[in-house]
């Protein structure tokens, strides 16, 4: 009964941590996707606003 408990707590633990890592990777990618999509549009804007003012 002893074995089972300490493997059920090791297993609570080690899904525990995988949920932590997952959404922690989820998140990073997440934040460099809107980085990307940020830059994306900002050089975008950059290249009209430089089209415009040089005609």
């Amino acid at each position: 009964m002893t074995i089972w408990g300490s493997l059920l707590i090791i297993l609570g633990l080690l899904t525990i941590l995988a949920i932590f890592i997952i959404k922690s990777i989820v998140f990073i990618s997440i934040i460099l996707v809107l980085d990307a999509i940020v830059e994306a549009s900002l050089s975008f804007i950059m290249l009209i606003y430089y089209n415009t003012t040089n005609k």
